[in-house]
């Protein structure tokens, strides 16, 4: 990588020579000459050592140089806030070099005094593998080991350069013994990647000397093994992670400029001359970041995997609103009194060895979708008339959430200047980055699967037919209301329950009143505007309900083939305490292992059937900044403006509805928090700028406790992201996976 990328490295450095000089604006001829000679011998060093840890540390010592060289004209400067926030950025990029160089490579130095024994040559080696050549190996039995004796020696680290032909990475439990444990101490088991250095480093904490060491495997019987090499105490290389060195950076600008006390908090937004440079970077932000957490979804986007989305796009290019299951299970379900029985339905399908369509609704006799069929008429039917292949779900789903991001960035920069004339520019990254991050979003790039394809879609309508409407607010423009009402009304076709956000509309047409003057004759045709979207959409949406099931109301979830009866499932008042605490006040679980949460299990004495799927904390902390919804009432004296106060009311009024729906139609599952973790979120934000903008509560303490919500539901975010939930998300994402594993376990 290093040869390939090798010319930004002088580029880089030259780049950073020139902006200190430039910013620092010295005129002396002396200080350019400097500057070039510099340049010169450190790119000469950069060709001549080509190893990014050594790069890393010439640059580091280059910008030693630099700041000390430009030391009186640092202090002279200092006080220009521009000149002062560069240096820090500056400062802040170099101490994250420095920590990789040093504490995040801490076991590098450790091993500088080890001694290496190569095992495969000095000590005595069993296995239960059958050997086919010098180093290679065949599984032949269950459980496969190698086993080390005659050692003799302090243990301190193993390296482990073993491959299987058949896969890339694999488990391994260590064994040892010791001066104190004479039998084998098993430790946990670890995953080694072939592609990961780290991962083949094994640190022991052994008491003396061991005589063995033994290593089992989960190779399966048939895979040939690669034992290339295996060394006791080997001297670990020391090597740069720049994901590490970066989100440290991130971290550290983190705290610096968003800590209660930072200058841009007293920088008013609406002043602000770069607010559309800010927006600008916020919007690559998103794009990027998003990007890396997407890169399974982005890698796959080729793949033409079929699902129930791809059936009913190739059944409406048909003309159908029904599609037709290959392996012919239809006939076998009409023999069912109640093919909705999941005990029978699976034991009567296991004794014919036949398979049915999961999660599909079944009715009549026929297979039908019902999820929302907006997504697939945006989507999958216009991909399919044009590629002639299924349009790979995950993909669009990054491709919606990154967008549905956008937008709600958009969104709150038209609410702050509407509404909020006071709230600065720190306040406004702090809310933006709580935003992007811990609004649910991050969910779906988790997972972005065919389950969450209609919540996300209607999410994004949401968003979008927002900015049309809030657009509205001072200057009404037909056009953007018959949008903005077209796009909140499509949400109906995506994910019924998210049409609660429509009540945002009640607020922002009493607005419109107040602030224009209109008509009777104007206020006809605006209200036209907004209606008649919400009848075109209606009617459609009705029609194609009826005609499936005989009811223009009936979306055909409760005929749904899944893990219970739905159309027997009612509404049952027992469920909904059940269900708010475990979506809202469920405590978090937590182990000492990466990524460090835990899922929460389902102890109640509700007798009853409720669907339950692992859940991983309750949002009032596992997205701590939506804990002041509690307390609205306690803050309402602090808060001037009563619409923001009873916005708030209603959306946290929707979210409960939300809550309540879900749980008694479907039940307990962690993408549901995507449904409403968003009203709650926007509430809370609100809260926050009405408290900044009436000035009664105290500033400095209601940014401590901002600045405090908001790093702890960034965190939370981050390690919840890397939890496996309705999938394996380690397995699907391994090296991903592995290498956040030991960015983050540096000690490991």
């Amino acid at each position: 990588m290093f040869n390939n990328l090798i010319l930004l490295w002088p580029l880089l450095i030259i780049i950073t020579n020139l902006v200190i000089t430039y910013n620092f604006k010295t005129t002396k001829k002396n200080n350019y000459i400097f500057m070039l000679v510099l340049d010169i011998i450190v790119i000469t060093i950069i060709f001549l050592v080509n190893s990014l840890e050594l790069f890393s540390l010439v640059y580091l010592i280059n910008n030693i140089i630099i700041l000390l060289y430009y030391k009186k004209n640092i202090k002279i400067q200092i006080s220009n806030l521009k000149i002062r926030y560069l240096l820090m950025i500056f400062l802040f990029f170099n101490i994250a070099i420095f920590l990789e160089l040093t504490v995040f490579n801490i076991r590098s130095y450790m091993s500088l005094n080890y001694k290496p024994i190569t095992l495969l040559d000095k000590v005595e080696l069993n296995t239960n593998m059958k050997k086919i050549t010098n180093n290679k190996y065949k599984v032949v039995t269950e459980n496969p080991y190698i086993e080390i004796k005659n050692i003799n020696n302090k243990v301190h680290n193993v390296y482990i350069d073993i491959n299987s032909t058949k896969t890339d990475s694999y488990d391994i439990i260590p064994f040892f013994t010791d001066e104190a444990n004479k039998l084998y101490i098993q430790l946990n088991s670890r995953t080694v990647s072939k592609k990961i250095y780290k991962s083949k480093i094994l640190n022991f904490n052994t008491s003396g000397k061991s005589e063995k060491l033994k290593f089992e495997f989960d190779f399966l019987n048939g895979d040939e093994i690669l034992i290339n090499n295996l060394v006791i105490n080997s001297k670990i290389d020391l090597r740069i992670n720049f994901i590490r060195v970066f989100l440290v950076f991130l971290i550290l600008l983190f705290i610096y400029f968003l800590r209660p006390n930072s200058k841009l908090y007293t920088i008013k937004y609406n002043e602000f001359k770069k607010r559309r440079f800010l927006l600008v970077m916020f919007i690559l932000l998103i794009i990027s970041s998003y990007s890396v957490l997407s890169i399974r979804a982005i890698r796959d986007f080729n793949s033409n995997t079929s699902n129930i989305h791809n059936r009913v796009a190739d059944s409406l290019i048909e003309g159908k609103t029904y599609f037709i299951d290959k392996n012919g299970s239809e006939e076998l379900l009409n023999t069912m009194a109640n093919p909705y029985d999941h005990n029978l339905r699976e034991k009567i399908f296991k004794e014919h060895n036949m398979t049915y369509l999961w999660d599909s609704a079944f009715y009549k006799g026929r297979y039908y979708s019902y999820f929302g069929v907006v997504p697939i008429i945006l989507f999958y039917v216009p991909f399919k008339l044009i590629t002639n292949h299924n349009l790979q779900t995950s993909f669009i789903v990054f491709c919606i959430t990154m967008l549905s991001a956008i937008f709600l960035i958009l969104l709150f920069n038209q609410i702050i200047k509407n509404f909020f004339k006071k709230c600065s520019v720190g306040l406004f990254i702090l809310i933006n980055l709580i935003l992007i991050y811990c609004s649910g979003l991050m969910y779906c790039l988790k997972l972005p699967d065919l389950y969450n394809l209609p919540i996300i879609t209607g999410i994004m309508f949401t968003y979008l037919g927002l900015i049309f409407l809030v657009s509205c607010i001072n200057k009404l423009s037909k056009f953007k209301l018959f949008c903005g009402s077209l796009c909140l009304a499509l949400v109906a076709g995506c994910r019924p329950q998210l049409l609660l956000g429509s009540i945002l509309i009640i607020p922002l047409i009493y607005l419109y009143i107040k602030n224009n003057k209109l008509t009777k004759k104007e206020l006809i045709l605006n209200a036209l505007m907004i209606v008649i979207p919400y009848i075109l959409v209606a009617g459609a949406l009705m029609y194609y309900n009826y005609i499936r099931f005989g009811s223009p109301f009936d979306f055909g979830a409760n005929y749904n083939l899944t893990t219970n009866d739905m159309t027997k499932r009612g509404f049952v008042f027992g469920r909904i305490p059940l269900g708010i605490i475990i979506f809202l006040f469920n405590p978090i679980n937590m182990k000492n292992i990466f990524p460090y949460i835990i899922e929460t299990s389902l102890e109640t004495n509700y007798l009853g059937i409720t669907i339950y799927e692992p859940i991983y904390g309750g949002l009032f902390f596992s997205t701590s900044i939506t804990i002041l919804n509690l307390f609205i009432f306690k803050l309402k004296k602090y808060i001037n403006n009563k619409f923001i106060f009873n916005l708030c009311l209603l959306l946290i009024g929707a979210s409960l509805i939300i809550i309540i729906a879900d749980t008694e139609m479907a039940g307990i599952l962690a993408r549901y928090f995507t449904d409403f973790q968003w009203l709650l979120v926007i509430s809370s934000v609100l809260i926050i700028l009405a408290l900044n903008e009436s000035g009664k509560f105290n500033k400095k303490l209601l940014l401590k406790i901002i600045f405090l919500l908001a790093t702890l539901s960034l965190i939370y975010q981050g390690f919840y992201f890397f939890v496996s939930i309705s999938n394996d998300f380690k397995f699907n994402n391994l090296r991903f996976w592995l290498e956040f594993y030991y960015l983050i376990q540096f000690w490991l």
